[in-house]
């Protein structure tokens, strides 16, 4: 590939779309060469986000749709956090909104009232122990 034509097509303002159009290439590949990709992402993973509307071609970068801010963001670690369990190693929602989440999660445990582990009054008073 011819990166100087590349960025000077860029430099024009066109997209990643236009530009691989224009020299007869895959946009998935072109891409790729110019964003390293962060996550294990496929092409076939990247052609059904596509379709659904989850991912896309941004002005200089591959972007992924965050489902709970509802917007979309730069597909890299700065702004998704690494998941093992899904398919392309990301989560779904970005790190502010799994921040928040995180926090509300930790209030909602401070805030709950925890159960009696161990009710000692109640087991002396079953087995007739004096207390006091």
């Amino acid at each position: 590939m011819d990166m100087v034509k590349i960025r000077h097509l860029q430099c024009e303002g066109r997209t990643v779309e236009e530009i691989a159009e224009r020299l007869g290439l895959n946009p998935f590949e072109l891409a790729i060469t110019l964003t390293p990709m962060p996550f294990t992402l496929t092409e076939r993973l990247f052609e059904m986000r596509r379709k659904k509307n989850l991912m896309r071609f941004g002005e200089d970068c591959l972007e992924r749709y965050c489902q709970r801010c509802d917007d979309f963001l730069p597909y890299t670690r700065e702004f998704f956090n690494c998941n093992k369990a899904a398919c392309d190693g990301c989560y779904s929602h970005c790190r502010a909104c799994e921040r928040e989440r995180a926090r509300g999660k930790r209030e909602e445990r401070k805030t709950a009232v925890s159960p009696k582990l161990f009710d000692f009054d109640s087991l002396c008073r079953s087995r007739n122990v004096l207390t006091h």
